[in-house]
């Protein structure tokens, strides 16, 4: 595989923290519970761009009334730099790339066409399709690119401020139900990261800095006879941001039909997350960069994820039905954004392939039966795990940005139906 260098480092940290919970008010009219809880660290980190940071989270719950506890909690989190993202020098990686310049001619007009002539590899690639008689256009053979990732020595702490608040619902009307919402809400500055490959092509190549002297240029190398990208370094920054924010569901009723002679105990739960922001931003040569990535596969960001379970327990005996949802998703937001842009000046411009990608389900089944052994406790448990076979939605090398070299995204299945056979033995 890609080449992984060997390198070292060592970093040094003394750490105290302290919390504690306090219950305010119990059992008491339009007070149930009342309590609220803090905690606080302090780090010291031999790194030099960190030195002392400062962490804390407050939170409080209220229940009127044993039917609902409302809660929230505020928190600042700080994260030093690792060692790899310190210290590691360029390690080998190869990632799916969208060049840029694919599609440049010696006459296509705008800048960005204009910076991808200034390279001395398409220079040639155009001398020898003219020397040839052959058509003069650039156009990306691969999208396979090596890309190795780099640390930074410069790096600093990113900190994360979150605010989360919600309810729990546990009804006395509806034994055994319970339903918890919650809001949240995590804006990260410094965060650590690397420019992504398509950010790197567009701040060299979309900017009004001659390659030679934007520094973006200097992380992309190309093949000097043709041009073809032969490398993009991502080096580890401490970029200006990323914000998100959502929703997350879980509810759960336990319950049992023997009244109507069917043995056992049941339990039906669902988990779900609504994505309302997700957000990064970044430092370019213009300014801040901000990209909205919400609901784009490239990021994972789906707006819509859930997963839902209905189990059954009788005497030892386990089975249980999972259901999980990927909800419907854009390839990419760029190239929505791309088609609308074209589409206002162009009224007949075709609809990109591949751009929508549909809700995909998935299902797993899972029996497992525990008995005793003598003194040993015994559980016999197998399963299938993507009992329909549905595994990720075709998506073309070079007509989508999820694809990968073999047109699929590894976020969905890619393995398909498979089973499974096991025994734990406890003595």
């Amino acid at each position: 595989g890609p080449p992984v260098p060997d390198f070292g480092g060592s970093i040094s940290v003394f750490e105290g923290y302290a919390e504690f919970t306090a219950p305010l008010v119990k059992d008491r009219p339009g007070f149930e519970l009342l309590s609220v809880d803090a905690s606080a660290r302090v780090g010291s980190y031999d790194i030099e761009n960190v030195g002392t940071v400062f962490s804390f989270r407050g939170g409080i719950q209220y229940a009127p009334v044993k039917d609902i506890r409302f809660r929230a909690s505020y928190a600042r989190a700080q994260r030093a730099p690792d060692l790899t993202e310190l210290f590691s020098p360029p390690r080998g990686d190869f990632d799916d790339v969208s060049d840029i310049c694919d599609g440049v001619t010696p006459t296509t007009a705008g800048r960005i066409a204009t910076n991808c002539r200034a390279n001395s590899g398409i220079q040639a690639l155009f001398a020898s399709q003219a020397e040839s008689g052959a058509p003069q256009l650039f156009d990306q053979s691969g999208t396979s690119i090596y890309s190795p990732n780099a640390g930074n020595l410069d790096l600093k702490e990113e900190t994360a401020d979150t605010f989360t608040a919600g309810a729990v619902f546990t009804p006395t009307f509806l034994p055994r139900f319970t339903l918890a919402v919650d809001y949240y809400n995590i804006r990260i500055k410094d965060a650590i990261t690397a420019y992504g490959n398509q950010d790197i092509l567009s701040q060299c190549y979309d900017s009004d800095l001659a390659p030679a002297v934007n520094s973006f240029c200097g992380d992309i190398t190309r093949n000097p006879n043709n041009g073809q990208l032969s490398g993009i370094t991502q080096r580890e920054f401490n970029l200006a941001g990323f914000r998100t924010s959502g929703l997350d569901v879980a509810a759960e009723y336990r319950f049992d039909l023997k009244d109507i002679g069917i043995p056992g105990n049941w339990s039906l739960r669902y988990d779900a997350t609504h994505l309302l922001k997700y957000e990064t931003s970044f430092v370019g040569l213009t300014g801040l960069v901000t990209t909205d990535q919400r609901g784009e596969l490239t990021s994972g960001t789906f707006k819509y994820r859930a997963r839902g379970s209905l189990s059954w327990r009788s005497d030892g005996l386990t089975l249980r039905w999972t259901a999980i949802y990927y909800g419907k998703i854009y390839d990419s937001l760029d190239r929505l954004d791309d088609y609308r842009t074209f589409k206002a000046s162009n009224p007949n411009a075709e609809y990109p392939m591949f751009l929508n990608i549909p809700g995909v389900w998935q299902h797993n089944v899972y029996a497992g039966y525990n008995f005793k052994i003598r003194d040993a406790d015994l559980r016999l448990y197998g399963g299938v795990t993507n009992l329909f076979d549905r595994v990720s939605p075709l998506l073309p090398a070079g007509d989508v940005l999820s694809g990968s070299t073999n047109n699929y995204d590894p976020t969905y299945d890619v393995a398909g139906r498979r089973f499974y056979l096991g025994a734990t033995l406890n003595f």
